[in-house]
């Protein structure tokens, strides 16, 4: 709250002072889909940090801190509300606000991290949910970082057409939230899916060959290609969690 809002204007966003730093400082890092003038304020940012003050709020209400408590739902709620103005993009949302206030219109997976938060109205989380679905950004194996029909879509680039499956635990996770639960269980299969075609192993990233649905770990990079990393935490991370949470919940059923 003090810190992380180089430009008061009430949202998240990060500038780096140090010349060699990444220029993208949120989950998508690299610079595959193009640079944006700082300070940056990433879509999926606005999400954590409205769940972040809702959950801070709770824990003062228990300390008997009202004050506290009252003061961060009353910054979740402005932020939700100058959020849901600025970063819609249509019916779905942007990638991010720029330094210069412009929307960065880019047709991204970002947006789907929103689900769980709670920052997005019912109308709003229905329409995102559903644009994950759609068939440029669905895949058998999971939700792309892209939508096919953006003109930088490379089914085999880093950040520009792969399947992360980090991101997609963000959807299955929101869905579940939402009470989308039959979205959710796509999204856990797809996974599933791709572990069993990989042979028992998840990666970091795959690419999905968009016609024939091909699954490949052949990833283009300038100058060259990509091996995803496995193992990777957060890509053994979401799958387990997947399962982890199916087989409590049966156990419990």
């Amino acid at each position: 709250m003090e810190y992380a809002d180089h430009n008061h204007d009430g949202f998240l966003d990060y500038s780096s002072h140090n010349p060699f730093a990444l220029t993208h400082q949120a989950w998508k890092d690299s610079t595959d889909l193009g640079a944006l003038p700082p300070p940056i304020a990433p879509v999926e940012v606005q999400g954590y940090a409205y769940a972040a003050l809702r959950a801070f709020a709770n824990l003062s209400r228990a300390q008997n801190d009202e004050r506290n408590a009252k003061k961060a739902e009353d910054r979740a709620r402005h932020l939700q509300t100058s959020f849901l103005k600025r970063f819609r993009c249509g019916d779905y949302f942007s990638f991010a606000l720029d330094g210069h206030g412009r929307l960065a219109a880019w047709p991204t997976s970002n947006p789907g991290h929103l689900l769980f938060s709670g920052i997005l109205d019912h109308a709003a989380a229905q329409r995102v949910a559903a644009r994950l679905f759609t068939e440029d950004f669905w895949t058998p194996y999971g939700i792309r970082t892209l939508s096919t029909r953006d003109s930088r879509f490379n089914w085999q680039a880093y950040h520009r057409g792969s399947v992360w499956p980090h991101d997609n635990w963000f959807f299955w996770k929101g869905l579940q939230a939402i009470g989308d639960t039959k979205g959710a269980t796509r999204i856990r299969q797809a996974l599933l899916r791709a572990f069993y075609d990989l042979q028992g192993k998840i990666t970091e990233l795959y690419a999905v060959e968009p016609q024939t649905h091909r699954l490949s770990l052949t990833l283009r990079v300038p100058g060259g290609s990509y091996r995803p990393c496995m193992p990777q935490a957060w890509a053994s991370g979401a799958l387990l969690g997947m399962l982890t949470e199916q087989e409590k919940s049966e156990r419990q059923e």
